[in-house]
């Protein structure tokens, strides 16, 4: 490589680190609604039973700045209380030319409460506090003092960071309104602007303002002559979802079709007419295909996204598995007659 490629790419790196500290952005999934409890704390026990999940996404496999986005977490509804009770773990990971240079993780902690407005609409309530802890690989980046003449690497930098590793406490909460055939909700992630950073001062993420909704559409058709059975519990659900961090805000409009044991997504992230990106350039972001399937309890999916921006297309996709695991801790209240009233079905995807 020659030297001023290599200065270019280690000023990535720096610009790069810069961005998570100073502005940071949480990742987005893209199947926002197979990682229910990173969307908003209030989807903590919506399944009214108990259940694991596992998320992973990798962003922009083909090219020099990678991320990667590993997450596992756990809910459990408890009927008798109307309380919920989860948890998550998240790490975050971004490399350059295949080295890894920034880790963020992330220990949550989530308790939700089901008030009952009307035997047809419920609304839950989600508090989630937490740690962040951000690592710097700062031995594997390289600075322009350690390249010589001739592009001669070598030599200790003289460049000093205040520290390598950072903590903040974390705050987020959200609500949900749901009834049998629609849903929609509202999130606060980072409440208190976590100050994570290397350098010193105020470098806080800023606050991330969600509002998510969708509405679903049996397919089953019946009327006074007839009913069409092979479509019974099957669905479409167009959903949104719009986002605001910070000055950055995203819009994802889409739908889901259950057709069990087969789910299929798709959807289109961007905000084209409200807001342009930097240099006046139409703000797209990705086109989303989404595929998965149930087994018995076992839920798994994957999409991919498919980029509309100036990045190489080949280079720039996306790639994402979720799973999900249903315990089913309490199939034998459900079957308990006083109580069939409370259980409302809770309408957002990935549910049933």
């Amino acid at each position: 490589m020659q030297p001023i490629q290599l200065l270019k790419s280690n000023m990535t790196v720096l610009l790069l680190l810069i961005v998570l500290t100073a502005k940071a952005q949480d990742p987005q999934f893209s199947q926002f609604y197979a990682a229910p409890l990173y969307l908003n704390p209030a989807m903590v026990g919506n399944t009214y039973d108990a259940r694991a999940t596992f998320n992973y996404r990798n962003q922009w496999v083909g090219l020099p700045a990678n991320f990667e986005t590993f997450m596992v977490g756990y809910d459990q509804f408890i009927p008798s209380k109307n309380i919920s009770l989860g948890g998550t773990i998240r790490q975050d990971r971004s490399t350059l030319n295949q080295r890894q240079s920034f880790t963020n993780t992330n220990f949550d902690i989530i308790g939700g409460y089901l008030l009952s407005i009307s035997k047809e609409v419920k609304i839950n309530f989600g508090l989630q506090v937490g740690v962040m802890q951000s690592s710097l690989a700062f031995n594997s980046l390289l600075f322009s003092d350690q390249i010589g003449q001739g592009g001669v690497v070598g030599g200790s930098t003289q460049e000093q960071l205040l520290n390598t590793n950072a903590f903040a406490p974390d705050v987020s909460a959200g609500a949900l309104v749901f009834g049998r055939n629609f849903f929609g909700g509202v999130s606060f992630h980072h409440i208190n602007s976590p100050n994570v950073n290397f350098l010193g001062g105020q470098q806080s993420y800023p606050m991330k303002f969600s509002l998510m909704g969708g509405y679903v559409i049996p397919l089953e058709y019946a009327n006074r002559r007839k009913t069409v059975y092979s479509y019974k519990g099957k669905s479409i659900t167009p959903v949104a979802l719009f986002m605001q961090q910070g000055k950055y805000s995203q819009l994802s409009l889409g739908a889901y079709a259950n057709l069990y044991p087969m789910i299929f997504g798709f959807w289109y992230r961007g905000l084209p007419v409200i807001k342009q990106n930097e240099q006046g350039s139409v703000n797209h972001d990705a086109i989303i295909l989404m595929v998965g399937t149930r087994i018995k309890k076992l839920k798994f999916g994957y999409s991919m996204d498919w980029t509309l921006t100036k990045l190489p297309q080949q280079a720039a996709m996306s790639h994402e598995i979720s799973l999900g695991y249903d315990l089913n801790l309490y199939k034998n209240y459900r079957k308990k007659k006083k109580r069939k009233a409370e259980l409302l079905p809770c309408s957002t995807p990935w549910i049933n």
